[in-house]
């Protein structure tokens, strides 16, 4: 639902804070506040049209040049998600955890925010029925030059995941792919108010 941030300030409603983005930082920073009890505004560029999966939503959502879609000076293209849940909702949900000797080489420890992570969100590596047939022809290419390729963890419900998809990049239209609007839903039910269309 969209909310005018003209009528929730003129209301001389008092907030707590006004979080600019529902992407990853956006969404998960509204949740945590919701949860304490903040009253908080969320401001977003894009809308929050349910996902359907499709080439055309996600061409809308960052296919749009200077806004969506991006080329660095090597000539690859860079995709920025403008929806609600920003980029993770067109992501292909892979999950790579930090270096944890790098971090520990400077006295950083994050096993316990990396197991925080895992309580919160779906992380498991998919299982073979589940892999593309692209995938599986990189899989045994990898093999037979000798490479030891493995497969990454994924922010998946594997028992809404369908196999030969293909729609995770597109948005997935079955809230298998866990996305920033899971996040951004909780903080809405919890009171928080989100503004769409809004750039700030």
């Amino acid at each position: 639902q969209k909310n005018d941030l003209s009528s929730i300030l003129s209301n001389e409603q008092v907030l707590d804070a006004i979080v600019v983005g529902s992407g990853l930082g956006g969404a998960t920073l509204a949740n945590e506040l919701a949860k304490r009890g903040q009253k908080i505004a969320i401001l977003e560029w894009g809308n929050q049209d349910p996902l359907e999966g499709t080439l055309q939503q996600m061409i809308k959502i960052a296919g749009i040049p200077g806004k969506g879609a991006f080329l660095n000076s090597d000539l690859s293209l860079v995709l920025r998600g403008i929806t609600a849940g920003g980029s993770s909702a067109i992501n292909f949900a892979g999950s790579t955890p930090p270096p944890i000797p790098y971090f520990k080489k400077y006295g950083i420890d994050l096993s316990h925010e990396i197991e925080a992570v895992r309580q919160l969100i779906p992380i498991e590596k998919l299982p073979d029925h589940l892999i593309g047939p692209m995938a599986h022809k990189i899989m045994s290419a990898a093999k037979e030059l000798g490479l030891n390729w493995q497969k990454i963890d994924k922010f998946i419900y594997m028992d809404k995941c369908r196999t030969n998809c293909d729609k995770c990049t597109y948005g997935c239209p079955y809230d298998a792919k866990w996305n920033a609007r899971m996040f951004l839903d909780q903080a809405i039910q919890l009171g928080a108010q989100l503004t769409t269309q809004a750039k700030v």
